[in-house]
């Protein structure tokens, strides 16, 4: 057996030594700091620090004292147009609307606009649902930013628009609707069906069937029936809304691919609507 040499042992103290002396001295810290934090309230709040830190609190008080001021005290009319929001903005840092108001502004720009703000598509998705509540605008440089919020004031969506020269257009032409075209014999479903059916399609079936998303947000509750061609001309089925507003009764006309009226039959018919509708037939099969 190798016997221990001196110099051994004096190198094995010296390194327990310094482990003795690490631990003691990490001990001696955290004591240290129990004995000033539990002094802490009884020592003088002196020096830059303290003079920093009660600043800091006093700042942070004055601010919340004073914001929810600032805001309870902003009166506005909700923006008719985008005239009327961008001088709204020339006042106000940013501006908040129901989802009702913003509704309005949007359906009473032009379609240009419209789609900067947000697809009309995505809208009606919004407004389907219980989710979306208020719109939050402001302005920044030469954009607008546009949030979609819930009630907790979550961020649903963001959109950037430039402001620019816009063009204007006009509405889309309409006329008195009327049930009495034959081809649409036991193939008219109500505004609430058609929504029904229509929601469970996909964003592409959707489009091929209403072209102009903007239409769907500018009827919302107002569309009361639609009625169905049982006819398919050129690949393309002819189908008629029925829009009741206060200035009366009005028809729109809109030829939706076949394909999509196939799979909008198919979830209207799973509703249970009566009678039940049979798919389109070409013109002048089975005459």
């Amino acid at each position: 057996m190798k016997k221990i040499t001196r110099r051994q042992i004096v190198w094995a103290f010296v390194f327990a030594l310094i482990l003795i002396l690490e631990f003691g001295f990490d001990f001696f810290e955290i004591c240290l700091g129990e004995i000033m934090r539990i002094t802490n309230p009884l020592r003088p709040r002196a020096g830059r620090y303290w003079v920093n830190e009660n600043r800091a609190a006093e700042g942070s008080q004055e601010a919340a004292l004073l914001e929810p001021a600032r805001f309870d005290s902003v009166s506005y009319a909700p923006p008719v147009d985008l005239q009327d929001l961008l001088m709204l903005l020339s006042f106000h840092e940013s501006i908040t609307v129901t989802r009702e108001d913003f509704l309005k502004f949007y359906n009473n720009m032009t379609k240009e606009q419209q789609i900067k703000f947000i697809e009309p598509l995505q809208l009606y998705h919004l407004s389907r649902t219980q989710e979306w509540q208020r719109v939050r605008i402001r302005q920044t440089n030469r954009q607008i930013v546009v949030h979609f919020l819930d009630r907790a004031d979550l961020l649903l969506k963001e959109n950037y628009v430039a402001i620019g020269q816009e063009s204007t257009s006009g509405d889309s032409g309409v006329d008195i609707f009327s049930f009495d075209n034959p081809e649409y014999s036991g193939r008219i479903v109500d505004g609430n069906n058609f929504y029904a059916a229509f929601d469970k399609l996909s964003k592409q079936l959707q489009l091929q069937i209403i072209n102009d998303p903007s239409l769907l947000l500018r009827w919302q509750d107002d569309l009361k029936s639609v009625a169905i061609s049982g006819y398919v001309r050129d690949g393309s089925v002819k189908i008629e809304c029925l829009v009741v507003t206060d200035l009366g009764q009005r028809k729109y006309e809109l030829n939706a691919s076949e394909l999509a009226i196939g799979y909008l039959v198919g979830e209207l018919n799973q509703l249970g609507v009566q009678p039940q509708i049979t798919l389109p037939e070409k013109e002048g099969v089975g005459k």
